[in-house]
Formats: C-alpha cells, structure tokens, sequence
C-alpha cells in the first residue's frame, strides 16, 4: 500500500491492528476487517489456544465489531486503501441498480464498491480469495518522523488474570527511522487507539535497527548501528517524555551493528522468588548475547519508580551473521527456555537456554533456506509442540515442528 518495499511490520496481539513501515516517513495501521475475522473463526477448528482467543474477542466480545469494515479495495490510483463497509455493498443499496457508471458514486468510479464485496469462507481459502477478500484497511497514517521508517514494534495486550482481555489497555506501537545523527535516532511511541504519538526519546547515534516490548508491556528494547542496545520505560497514561523514558543502556554492546533483541518469558528465581527476563541480543559480529532484566527501584523528584537493570549473562559466538531471534513461549514440559535464531547463511538454529547461567545446548535447526533468515517466530500448535515459521531474502516462508522434550 506504500508503493515501496515494506521493511517491518507488526501485530499488536490481541487488539488485531497491524502497523507496518516502508522506505517513507509514515507508519501505516491497519485493522482487521470483519471478513478476515469470520473466516478465522470458521477456520476455527485448526485454530488452538490464545491465537483464537484473540479472534474470538475481536468478533463476539468486542462492541465495536459491528462497526468494522468488511474489508478494503484497492482503487486504480492512489496508494491507500479503501474500507469497504456493509452499506455500502450492491447489496445494501438497490437504488444505485438504476443509476449506470460513475453517476452512480458521487466521487467517481474510484469509490464505487467492488461488486464482489469481501465475504468470508468456511474452508481454506484459495489464493483468489486472499487477493480479492482478505486486504486489510488502512485505518490511518502516523506522521512525525523526518527520515524513512526503518522499523516497527507493537506491544502485546494485557490480559486480566482470568484470562479475558483488558478493553482499557492502550494499543500501542513504538517505530525507528534511518539515521546518520543523533538527531535522527528518536525512537517513537505510537497511541494507535487516538492515532497519535504518545512520546519520544533519545538514546541511539544512529539507526536503531530492531525494537521489542517486554511480556509484560512495561519495558522497550532497542538495538542500533552505533552497537548499543538500551531499555526504555513505557508508562501508561503520561505524554511526551515520561511516557518513553531511557532507562537503561550499553554502549558497545557487540562489535557490529545489532540486528535483534527478543524478550524471554517471565522467570522466577529459585532462591528470593523475583521475577526476571531474559534479554537475546544478536549482531553481525556472530554473537548472540545473553543479559539478565531485572527492577530496580530508584527515585526521582522526591516519587519512586521502577527501572530495568541489564546485567551481561552469557555471550555465544557464531560462523556468521545472526540476524534474527525468538524465544518459545514457557513450555512446562521443558526446564530450560528454547531460543531460535536465524542466520545469514539461511540456517535456523535451536539452542537450550539454561536461564540461571546463561549456558546454550544446541537442539538441531529448522527447515533450511536458500539465503539470510530475516524473522523468526514461534506458534503454540493444537497439539504438543510448537510450530516455528521462518522468513529469508529467498522469497520463503518456511515451517519446522518443533515437538516437547
């Protein structure tokens, strides 16, 4: 929809908006269409745990799911989609039958609706169907950087200790552009429920390459070309400054420019019963480094606050290039966390990561592809075991099971 190659994109899971970015200076969100939404619930029974969880919130919970498009068309100029809603479906309008061409539309035959208007299937659709019925709309652009968006992170909904979703929970994004100076270098912190930035803040000299909420939505990770990696806080509610907020940060942390960071799940130490992360950081040095994210509280203006401390855990050395990294989801079946790393020479590797000292056993590698592993993601399967989903500058999506030890 930008007209260019798409860099990043992100799901703000749970919510189902989507932010994506390009080689221009705006990030574009998206939401789910209603189209989408029944198909996947008609699908629902290859659909298992919180994925369909998220689905069946946005359709039968949410409110405002009688409000959203049923899907977009794409006119003939232009570079933003249009929402197609249900009144405005042949259907919905017989009066429009008499009318002939663009007499019919008042802003031309650009706005006329598509005669096959998005519907869902109860089956997996064809290749047809995603192209004609499965667009996203474009819900609105956010504007504020000076230079090209390089990439884009959207923080994971809270959900209430029954499990539900928290509706009150902001939706939000956080985005970096391309930078030769510090000036440049802002990391950003989208509002996508008002479609405004909520905060900036300082910390990289140049390009900050990759972005990651923590689990717990509190913390923002960052890593850059000037090698450093840095940890913002997210306060909720705050504008400006305080609601992005540099915490913490390493100068130097890697040899070469930083290409990923990823979150473990929460970990609770066996000895005080405190609650930690893991921190995967990877370079095009080859290392992946390990830091250990703990709270700590320090005061400020006469208030308390609670702010990260990274300490160095552990540091892996690799053949090449380590471009992209994951941690599985907390499996109980397996006393270590599962790491998934993605490699410039197109393999994708599993490590087992001991999460008191840091120490990596390697598991075996994924499906192999014929050039640099750019993502690297994990989903919970229906039945035991995970599937991980890899994507590479060869064009290819690749799948590996990856069953419970």
């Amino acid at each position: 929809m930008s007209g260019v190659a798409v860099l990043r994109d992100s799901v703000a899971s749970g919510r189902l908006t989507l932010a994506s970015c390009s080689e221009e200076k705006v990030v574009r969100v998206f939401d789910a269409p209603r189209a989408c939404l029944d198909t996947l619930l008609a699908l629902g029974a290859e659909l298992r745990g919180r994925d369909f969880e998220n689905v069946k919130w946005a359709r039968d919970v949410s409110s405002a799911h009688e409000a959203r498009a049923l899907g977009a068309s794409l006119p003939a100029l232009g570079l933003s989609n249009r929402a197609i809603f249900a009144d405005q479906t042949p259907a919905a309008d017989a009066t429009r039958d008499a009318l002939v061409g663009a007499d019919a539309y008042d802003q031309g035959p650009d706005d006329a609706p598509d005669p096959a208007a998005p519907a869902a299937v109860a089956e997996p659709p064809l290749e047809e169907h995603l192209a004609q019925h499965a667009l996203w709309p474009e819900s609105h652009k956010l504007y504020g950087h000076g230079n090209e968006v390089h990439c884009v992170a959207g923080r994971a909904q809270r959900r209430e200790e029954n499990g539900e979703a928290d509706e009150k929970y902001p939706t939000l994004f956080a985005s970096s552009s391309r930078a030769l100076a510090p000036s440049a270098a802002h990391v950003w912190l989208w509002d996508a429920d008002r479609a405004c930035a909520a905060g900036k803040a300082a910390a990289h000299a140049l390009t900050p390459t990759c972005l990651a909420f923590s689990p717990d939505g509190r913390w923002l990770a960052s890593g850059g070309r000037d090698r450093a990696v840095c940890l913002f806080g997210v306060s909720e509610g705050a504008e400006g400054s305080d609601a992005l907020r540099l915490a913490c940060k390493v100068e130097r942390a890697h040899a070469r420019v930083v290409w990923d960071v990823a979150w473990s799940p929460p970990l609770r130490m066996a000895g005080n019963g405190e609650t930690v992360f893991l921190l995967a950081t990877a370079s095009r040095d080859g290392a992946v480094k390990l830091w250990t994210v703990r709270a700590t509280s320090s005061s400020e203006g006469g208030s308390s606050r609670s702010s990260p401390a990274l300490e160095p855990l552990a540091s892996h050395a690799h053949a090449c290039s380590v471009n992209a990294l994951a941690f599985m989801p907390r499996s109980e079946a397996m006393p270590s966390l599962c790491l998934a790393l993605g490699c410039e020479d197109g393999r994708v590797v599993l490590l087992a990561v001991c999460p008191a000292s840091g120490a990596c056993e390697r598991l075996g590698e994924g499906a192999r592809h014929a050039a640099a592993v750019r993502r690297v993601a994990w989903r919970k399967r229906s039945t035991q075991g995970w599937d991980l989903a890899s994507a590479g500058d060869d064009h290819a999506v690749r799948f590996s099971c990856v069953r419970d030890a």
